[in-house]
């Protein structure tokens, strides 16, 4: 699902279920102000680390680039206020990606499974954002359990990200 849009999408109480081998995430949003709760997103079953990893993301908020244009999937993120919240993930790469200029999203009382994981070194279920110039900042994750079997880190701050809290988070199961 694609969302580029202004004005706001609700996404709630709804199974995501890809058994194929591709890539491309559930939910890939730029513009929209979403509020993505009470869902379940889960991969190929077939897939799980250590050595079979996932390679589908659930979801990405905005790209990576701050000139690209408005209607470009890679153009920054400016659905600011947007919630996941009570979401369970299995079998996946990463739960989200929160990209350029994520401003003001809440992740909160996720679960992310054993079964979820990366082959990347370094990598984490939830990876947060800037581009080393523009900055992601007000982020709220709090009250999270995310097994980190599979990754390095339950939680990665890859550039530029400020201003945001992160409390109360659980993290089990980790193989590093």
């Amino acid at each position: 699902m694609v969302s580029q849009g202004l004005g706001t999408l609700e996404i709630d109480h709804l199974v995501f279920e890809d058994n194929g081998s591709g890539s491309t995430p559930f939910i890939y949003d730029t513009n929209t102000t979403a509020y993505i709760h009470d869902d379940i997103f889960q991969g190929n079953t077939s897939l799980a680390p250590p050595t079979n990893n996932p390679t589908k993301d659930a979801i990405i908020l905005g790209g990576t680039s701050w000139s690209a244009a408005i209607t470009s999937l890679d153009t920054y993120f400016r659905g600011f206020g947007s919630r996941i919240v009570g979401n369970t993930f299995a079998h996946l790469r990463h739960a989200a990606v929160l990209n350029v200029d994520s401003n003001g999203v809440v992740v909160r009382d996720n679960m992310v499974n054993v079964t979820c994981g990366s082959g990347t070194a370094g990598d984490a279920a939830f990876v947060i954002q800037g581009d080393g110039t523009h900055y992601t900042s007000g982020v709220l994750m709090s009250g999270n359990l995310i097994e980190e079997y599979g990754y390095t880190y339950g939680v990665k701050l890859a550039s530029t990200v400020i201003d945001s809290v992160f409390e109360a988070n659980n993290f089990y199961d980790s193989a590093s």
